[in-house]
């Protein structure tokens, strides 16, 4: 690879690390930036270095430092001006379209926006969202994946014998580099099953 190329490479993998932590208001996180790690220096070509390779790193890291920033910066203004999030308007005319009058549909877009409980109105808790970790992993999948005492390429096997997504993952594990397998097995167990 050029160093351009290990540049852009750096460069993609801090702005979506950047981007994450910036619009995320979760403090699972942390957690999930740290497991990241090792896949992280396997990206940017942390582990095992050879003296000639440290060329490549400095541009991967110097790519990922700056763009990391820079995203991280972009994903605290759209989450702090709440720019991905529909407006006012929008939620009224959702609820007009789902057949409520436009006073009704008024008092429910202040609840979601702003707690004000509608008149008349009964409130239980809602379930909270249905997100891509807790929709697509299970406690069982995780017991079958646990890494322990196998080998990368045994955990590989053992995860094409899982439902969706673990044979995708097992592809991911499978083209990366013999020597970070187990780093980004352990990882990638550890954001998908401990967070």
């Amino acid at each position: 690879m050029s160093k351009v190329e290990d540049f852009i490479a750096g460069a993609s993998v801090g702005a979506l690390t950047g981007l994450l932590i910036g619009l995320s208001t979760a403090s699972v996180v942390g957690t999930a930036i740290s497991a990241i790690a090792a896949i992280l220096a396997a990206v940017l070509g942390l582990t095992k270095a050879k003296p000639e390779h440290f060329e490549q790193q400095r541009s991967r890291i110097m790519g990922f430092g700056i763009f990391a920033t820079l995203a991280l910066l972009g994903g605290l203004l759209l989450r702090v001006q709440d720019i991905l999030a529909p407006s006012i308007s929008d939620q009224i005319n959702e609820w007009k379209r789902a057949g409520y009058t436009e006073d009704v549909a008024r008092a429910y877009a202040a609840f979601e926006r702003l707690g004000i409980k509608p008149d008349g109105a009964d409130i239980i808790s809602k379930p909270g969202p249905l997100t891509v970790l807790s929709s697509s992993t299970s406690s069982t999948h995780c017991n079958n994946l646990k890494p322990g005492n196998r080998t990368a390429a045994q955990w590989v096997s053992a995860a094409r014998a899982e439902d969706a997504p673990w044979p995708d993952i097992a592809d991911i594990v499978e083209s990366s580099r013999a020597e970070s397998q187990a780093d980004i097995v352990n990882a990638i167990w550890r954001v998908l099953c401990e967070v």
